[in-house]
């Protein structure tokens, strides 16, 4: 199951690359910009200014539609059991699915529809989400295959999985993105649903795996920063004391806040914590970025 294929992007790994996003993720992020990638089921969206006000799926069978000047023809989530009735009598595309099955030789040719951009820019295909280590076996022979075919190979991840996977599934990748999304166990477990605890473990036994195998993926450490919420500066310290013992970090990347995924959530009917925050720029976190440079790590900070 996947929500989405993105071609042509450039920040997810060297060149121009295709992002493949799995759908289903262990964490709850307040601030997810992809909140249609959190479950593992595929849901209805519902963009309402593409509504022509037909009004053919308050005939829901399970009620689970209803009309408001509001929010227009608004789904009940609680009611709604992605039957797909109001997807498939809305002419103007206004309510459509998030997620999709599909299967390995169709993605395989998918992604080999861009192999010469690949080959001209050092590009190749990221998988992202959501999180794909959940789908392991399925994620661990894409990567294969890809590898198999001459593609460049990247993964994102939030690291929270048995280290085995995490592991594994390194060892098939160029390239692997791990998230450290808040140093402080309680800050983190408050604002995305588990305990950090297994991540942290994950980042120093892969830093000291690949420092034994002296060979594998350049290995990338991202922090989404959220100044004052799951950062501030004194926690800011204690994450760049954690990774200055790291082995093999390329460099740390930081990631500031953006709001761009704030309009899916209205499309899912999810309510959004951070509605009205503004998206912060590289000169807003340079204080962050003097503190892991001073530690002695590389840092790049990416700019929305």
């Amino acid at each position: 199951m996947i929500f989405n294929m993105q071609r042509y992007s450039i920040h997810d790994g060297p060149g121009i690359r295709t992002l493949v996003f799995f759908k289903g993720c262990p964490l709850r992020c307040a601030w997810c910009a992809n909140p249609e990638g959190i479950s593992t089921e595929r849901e209805v969206r519902y963009i309402k200014q593409k509504c022509n006000g037909c009004a053919k799926c308050l005939n829901c069978p399970n009620a689970a539609v209803s009309f408001s000047d509001e929010d227009g023809f608004a789904i009940s989530r609680g009611r709604c059991t992605a039957c797909g009735f109001c997807v498939e009598n809305c002419s103007r595309k206004a309510k459509t699915w998030f997620g999709y099955e599909i299967k390995l030789d169709e993605l395989i040719n998918k992604i080999k529809r861009d192999a010469v951009y690949y080959k001209s820019s050092g590009g190749g295909v990221t998988l992202g989400g959501g999180a794909p280590l959940l789908r392991r076996e399925f994620a661990e022979e894409l990567l294969m295959r890809c590898r198999q075919e001459g593609i460049n190979t990247a993964i994102e991840t939030e690291g929270y999985c048995d280290f085995e996977t995490y592991r594994k599934c390194a060892g098939l990748c160029d390239t692997i993105f791990t998230d450290l999304k808040a140093i402080d166990p309680e800050k983190h477990k408050n604002l995305t649903g588990v305990d950090n605890h297994i991540i942290l473990e994950n980042i120093k036994r892969l830093g000291n795996w690949l420092a034994c195998t002296g060979d594998g993926p350049d290995f990338i450490i991202r922090i989404p920063l959220l100044t004052e919420v799951n950062y501030d500066l004194k926690d800011f310290s204690k994450a760049a004391e954690f990774l200055k013992d790291i082995k093999c970090i390329k460099y740390v990347e930081i990631l500031p806040f953006h709001n761009l995924g704030e309009h899916k959530y209205k499309q899912l009917g999810y309510l959004y914590e951070f509605e009205g925050r503004s998206n912060l720029k590289s000169v807003d976190v340079q204080e962050y970025a003097d503190i892991l440079e001073a530690a002695g790590l590389k840092v790049k900070v990416t700019d929305w």
